[in-house]
């Protein structure tokens, strides 16, 4: 029969369609077991209807009765069909929307949940996926970025300033001490 018959009321868990001639589920809920449910966390779905909801992709997450799937913040990260986005551990970072985290290279540092890999400042150093940067010891000096500390020329009289960025020569009367750099 071809006649329209305009619904009133639905049943519990359904939703009255906008045009009254049907009851049905929500965005955000699938229909299961003769109800309408919301979608599992990880899932999400944007129009009502009975259909299914989809899985999130990587580098997205949904909570449960979700519409739609939103991108992870910058410095977190997920799998496919994720909750909630992880931070970052230290010496990672991420951007916006990631599946995973990118270690940081020799010369920079990231604490956790970073968005971004910061390079050590000079008279700093650090190694492959660093936490933090060192500092170069008493009589070594580095550039910004650095990977390594380079000896200032002790048999010159020379050590490295208080911030580790230059060499300079002891004063007159002064030498450099080989244990600790110190004029």
């Amino acid at each position: 029969d071809e006649r329209t018959v305009l619904v009133d009321t639905c049943p519990a868990s359904f939703r009255l369609r906008d045009d009254r001639e049907a009851c049905t589920c929500a965005a955000g809920e699938t229909l299961s077991g003769g109800a309408c449910v919301p979608c599992a966390p990880g899932t999400a779905k944007a129009a009502p209807g009975a259909g299914a909801c989809a899985a999130c992709d990587a580098g997205s997450f949904a909570e449960a009765g979700a519409t739609q799937c939103g991108n992870c913040p910058a410095g977190r990260y997920s799998g496919a069909k994720a909750r909630e986005c992880l931070p970052c551990e230290a010496g990672t970072s991420s951007g916006a929307g990631a599946a995973t985290c990118q270690a940081c290279q020799a010369g920079s540092f990231a604490a956790p949940a970073s968005p971004v890999c910061a390079q050590c400042s000079a008279g700093r150093f650090s190694g492959v996926k660093a936490p933090a940067c060192s500092p170069c010891a008493r009589g070594e000096i580095s550039n910004a970025s650095a990977v390594v500390c380079t000896l200032c020329d002790a048999d010159a009289g020379e050590t490295s300033n208080i911030d580790n960025t230059a060499c300079s020569r002891c004063l007159p009367h002064f030498f450099p001490l080989p244990a600790t750099g110190q004029c």
